[in-house]
């Protein structure tokens, strides 16, 4: 949990005046997007809001590659 009212993990980043935090989620979590994708998320600490900044994918070229041409 970040807050009281906002789930979360990841590596989260404490903007030095503290209002704001950076973070991203695990795939497997609530908050990723569930299609292999997770955000990067602002979230502010004063308005318990957030945004997406970033959608990212969390599957390794490599894994993609096997995945495509196993048997």
């Amino acid at each position: 949990m970040i807050t009281d009212r906002m789930p979360g993990s990841g590596q989260p980043t404490v903007h030095p005046k503290g209002r704001h935090i950076v973070t991203d989620t695990y795939a497997w979590e609530p908050t990723a997007f569930g299609d292999g994708t997770i955000p990067i998320r602002w979230i502010d600490l004063q308005t318990q809001t957030e945004q997406t900044l970033i959608r990212i994918n969390v599957v390794h070229p490599a894994w993609w590659f096997f995945m495509q041409n196993s048997p």
